[in-house]
């Protein structure tokens, strides 16, 4: 067999070697992204039977319920503001295709329950139990200011 013939069945093995491991990688691929969706729609069920959502039943519903969540749960673990673009990404990995209105809305309805609160801080949100925190004054600073108005009268 001539060396150039020799070649071209070299090459001809070769590619029908690529493309057997392509069609087992896509095998692979295929079969990891079914384990992916079951386990996600398993996870989808977990969290609905752990919110308990009698009277949810819409699937638009039921993530606004988990994002608000995560938002309050956030926040509540910060204990200080929290930028708006850290709670979306929050939000973001309850519902990757969430959008930006659609999460701007759900802020705003919490903060319309009285939930959060803006900060000061443009850009960050704060839960309203530890603003209401940070508004009342301590007790050795009451303490101070009524030994001064006893003090004074």
């Amino acid at each position: 067999m001539p060396p150039n013939e020799k070649r071209v069945d070299e090459r001809r093995s070769l590619e029908v070697q690529v493309i057997g491991q392509l069609s087992e990688l896509e095998r692979e691929i295929a079969d990891l992204s079914a384990q992916r969706d079951a386990l996600q729609k398993f996870l989808t069920k977990v969290r609905r039977e752990n919110l308990q959502l009698r009277d949810v039943t819409r699937k638009n519903s039921f993530d606004r319920i988990l994002i608000e969540t995560r938002i309050l749960e956030t926040l509540k673990a910060a204990r200080k503001d929290v930028p708006a673009k850290r709670l979306f990404w929050e939000a973001r990995g309850i519902n990757p295709k969430l959008g930006n209105a659609t999460f701007r809305s759900y802020m705003h309805r919490l903060k319309r329950k009285g939930l959060i609160v803006s900060s000061p801080n443009h850009g960050f949100w704060i839960h309203a139990d530890h603003a209401a925190a940070a508004t009342q004054p301590s007790s050795a600073i009451a303490k101070s200011a009524q030994q001064q108005s006893e003090n004074s009268a």
